[in-house]
This record gives structure tokens, C-alpha cells and sequence, in this order.
């Protein structure tokens, strides 16, 4: 063998030895993205708007405010959740709208939802919209970017910019004291929506597994092995046609009906439904008797007399309606060696049809 042979082999061990080290986990789905709707700006913003209301039904009162306002640095989180009123698509003067606008007691609050839409906001009507709420409602302005990832300060004047993540921390760090209070199963669909948006700010988009990962990287090896594979079953499919072949000889009755089945299979179909079958795999071969709709009944009945006749059968497997019969788990195994195994249970069968 060449020494670029040699070195070919080397690698693709290696290759095989990392694929085997992939961690096993793998990141279950969450609810909204088995509904389809993870990336949905619309669908976040209700979400958040329910949160963010501390009279709903979730029973975490103003958490979600609290760790906002801290992200914000209103002292000790303290936003007034009294007198709240939460603004779903607020208009702004110039006819846009705000995803979010909270109005307490003691702020104005905007929120821009960002998933994946670029910003093409017209942040200037925004906060000039927002400052005249301000002055209406006697209280200051928090204005806000929400998004997967930061945003430079200058693509929103006078707005900051959080993360999901970041939301999430602080609200993960606050969330004990709100425990016993939380109804589980609103407290349950809040870690969910979490959770997916941890896994939208990934950096793959398309949210790929190690495995995948790991093609993605060893695109030109695992092809080329592909290749081989394929070469490899090729050469499977001449054996099986040889050993058809033998078998055939050996045979010599007509009233057996003897084919190749995609390649890698001989049948052999007797009378009143029952068929035997020859498979070669990429570890051996194996040999089983199996029957169609008309011989099932009959099936069991054959096999009886199969282990009668042939008491190496005695613990033969029943799998998926086939019973194996034997394998062989060595390919260089010598086909006379199959050919004599197989051949006298499937004429001692069709003698034993004949007779019924």
C-alpha cells in the first residue's frame, strides 16, 4: 500500500474518531418553534406585552418590569407598575407605530421588538412621539431596541439598545422571590419563549446539530467516502449475483420461482406463499424464511418442520414477521459454504409443500 494510501486511511480514522466524540445531546424544539412561529415579531410582542402585565394571569407580577427597569439603571429597578397601561402598535404622530408602549405612574416606556427585520425604523418620530407622552403623563422616558443581538447607538438616537439575553439574566437573577407565586404553567410557556430565543440568537441561523456541524466541515472527506461506499456495495451486488447463480445450480426446480431483489438480495419463492430469502449486508450475510399475504397461516407451520429437519434452526429469530435463519457475519465467507447451508432446507421445504 502507497504511503498516500496509507495516509488516506489515517485520515478518515480520525475523522470517524471526532464523530464519535460529538456530544450526544440534542436541543429539543420548543413549542414555538414547532408551531412555526419563532421568528414572528407579532407573536414576541404579544408574548412580552402579557409579561410585562403585572395583573395577568402568569402570577410573576412585575418581574419582567423590574429587571427591565435595572437593565435600564432606574434605581433598584423601582418602575411604578400602578396605573399601568400597555400599548400594543402605538401610533406615533407621523403614522408609524411602536411595537410596545408601557405607561406607569412613574415612566414612559417604549419598546421596538427586533428579531430578524433590519431597522428601517424612523426612530426620530419615535422618540419624538414618546417625549410628548412624557409630558402628558408627567413621568420619564425609558426607550428601547429589544433584539437577538446589541445595536450600535447611532443606527437608534436616543434609544437603548438590550438583549433578550441580557433581559432574560436579569430576570433569571430576580426570578426566586416570584416562585411561589408563578402559576406553573404560564411560568412553563415563559421559559419556553427563553429558550427559543436562545436559540435564535445562535450564530446559525439555521440551527444546525453537531452532526451537521461537523459535515458542514468535512464536506470533501465524507463525500469521498460516500464514493467508496457506494463502490464498496457495487462489488456486493456481483457477489450476490454469483451466489443466485450457484444456488440456481444446485436447485435445478422449476417450480421455484428465483430472482435478484435490489442487488443485494436472492429470493426464492415456493409454492402457497412462503419465500426464503438471501441478503448480503456490509457485515455478512443472512438467510430467512419469510412468507407472502397467502402463506402466512402456513408460516409457522413450515418453520416447525424446518427445526424438526434441522435442529441448528432451534433458535432461529422472529423479526418483523421473518424468521432468521442464519447469519453469516463475515463477507469473505466461501459462498459453497452458503450454498450448502441453504440449499437443502429449501428443498427439504418444497418437499414438505408438495405433501400438504
Amino acid at each position: 500500500m502507497s504511503h498516500t494510501a496509507v495516509d488516506s486511511l489515517e485520515k478518515y480514522k480520525q475523522l470517524l474518531v471526532e464523530l464519535e466524540q460529538l456530544p450526544s445531546e440534542r436541543s429539543s424544539r420548543t413549542i414555538m418553534q414547532v408551531a412555526g412561529y419563532p421568528h414572528y415579531e407579532n407573536v414576541c410582542s404579544n408574548i412580552l406585552s402579557f409579561y410585562f402585565d403585572p395583573e395577568e394571569e402568569h402570577g410573576l407580577g412585575d418581574l419582567l418590569l423590574q429587571s427591565l427597569g435595572k437593565l435600564a439603571g432606574v434605581k433598584d429597578g423601582a418602575i411604578s407598575s400602578n396605573c399601568m397601561e400597555i400599548n400594543r402598535e402605538r401610533s406615533t404622530d407621523e403614522g408609524n407605530r411602536i411595537d410596545l408602549v408601557i405607561n406607569t405612574e412613574t415612566h414612559t416606556i417604549a419598546i421596538e421588538n427586533k428579531i430578524y427585520h433590519w431597522l428601517a425604523n424612523d426612530f426620530a418620530d419615535y422618540s419624538k412621539s414618546i417625549d410628548k407622552l412624557v409630558k402628558e403623563n408627567d413621568n420619564q422616558a425609558l426607550k428601547f431596541v429589544l433584539g437577538l443581538h446589541p445595536v450600535a447607538s447611532e443606527e437608534i438616537p436616543d434609544f437603548q439598545s438590550i438583549t433578550y439575553d441580557q433581559l432574560w439574566e436579569e430576570l433569571e437573577n430576580n426570578l426566586g422571590p416570584h416562585l411561589h407565586q408563578a402559576d406553573p404553567k404560564w411560568l412553563q410557556y415563559l421559559l419556553d419563549f427563553i429558550k427559543t430565543t436562545k436559540q435564535l440568537a445562535q450564530p446559525s441561523s439555521m440551527d444546525f446539530t453537531p452532526e451537521e456541524e461537523f459535515y458542514r466541515s468535512n464536506i470533501d472527506s465524507i463525500d469521498h467516502l460516500l464514493k467508496i461506499k457506494n463502490q464498496f456495495i457495487k462489488k456486493l451486488g456481483s457477489r450476490t449475483a454469483s451466489i443466485s447463480d450457484l444456488v440456481r445450480r444446485e436447485l435445478d426446480d422449476p417450480s421455484i420461482n428465483q430472482w435478484i431483489h435490489s442487488k443485494r438480495g436472492v429470493i426464492f419463492d415456493l409454492q402457497q406463499g412462503i419465500v426464503f430469502e438471501l441478503w448480503i449486508w456490509e457485515r455478512g450475510w443472512v438467510f430467512l424464511l419469510a412468507s407472502r399475504k397467502e402463506g402466512k397461516e402456513l408460516q409457522p407451520e413450515v418453520l416447525k418442520n424446518i427445526k424438526n429437519e434441522f435442529p441448528r434452526y432451534k433458535n432461529s429469530v422472529n423479526e418483523r414477521g421473518k424468521e432468521t435463519l442464519k447469519r453469516w457475519d463475515d463477507l469473505d465467507v466461501d459462498q459453497g459454504t452458503i450454498v450448502n447451508e441453504i440449499v437443502p432446507v429449501v428443498q427439504n421445504t418444497v418437499t414438505f409443500l408438495k405433501g400438504k
